[in-house]
């Protein structure tokens, strides 16, 4: 896929967004030979017991993350973005920074907010409050924490056609899964299209757009 998309002329940059939990030397070593521009990696906790609480398992690994990210930044460009977690991390993220800046990679921090699919394990976070908190952070720590606007450039395109109507009734093939329980993508008119609480395996289902 990454070595497809280098070949369109419209993409300048592929990212993969991650927590990097199943990255390993060879992945990276073929991701970097592929084209991939950018790791942007999940780490929320330095802490072991900390890292675990925050990614909802006992099997996470910080210490492989923490060796594996510091070999990827030798390869590609590598973010670290945690999410802030008011109550959880707070304390951990000035060792994100430090270590950031040890790999010299760029921290951006997150602001967690709720999600209807999510575990949302605490509250959410005024964004007010969160920018304030990145200042202070940034003050703290002496390492800039925001991007600068001038570092994004857009390129208008032609836009891409729309081949529904809304609330069209459409028949589309399953293809596989999708990140939720009974979400499958399904194909219709050469469209990929996100069907949740479909309870059907495979064939074709019938879909309102």
């Amino acid at each position: 896929l990454t070595f497809d998309l280098r070949n369109i002329h419209w993409i300048k940059d592929i990212t993969i967004i991650t927590t990097g939990i199943l990255l390993t030397e060879e992945k990276v070593n073929a991701l970097a030979a592929a084209g991939l521009s950018e790791l942007n990696v999940s780490i929320s906790a330095m802490d072991v017991e900390s890292a675990k609480a925050i990614m909802g398992t006992k099997t996470y690994n910080i210490e492989h993350l923490k060796k594996i990210i510091s070999y990827a930044a030798k390869k590609l460009k590598i973010t670290i973005a945690p999410v802030w977690v008011a109550g959880m991390n707070d304390a951990e993220l000035e060792k994100i920074i430090a270590f950031g800046n040890q790999i010299r990679c760029p921290v951006r921090i997150q602001k967690f907010c709720y999600n209807q699919f999510g575990r949302n394990p605490a509250e959410e976070m005024e964004w007010d409050d969160f920018f304030a908190k990145i200042k202070e952070l940034e003050k703290k720590t002496a390492t800039q924490l925001t991007e600068k606007k001038e570092m994004y450039t857009l390129e208008k395109t032609k836009e891409y056609p729309v081949p529904f109507k809304r609330k069209e009734i459409v028949e589309a093939r399953i293809v596989c899964t999708g990140r939720y329980i009974h979400e499958k993508l399904c194909v219709a008119r050469d469209r990929l299209i996100s069907v949740p609480f479909c309870k059907k395996e495979k064939g074709n289902v019938k879909i309102r757009i």
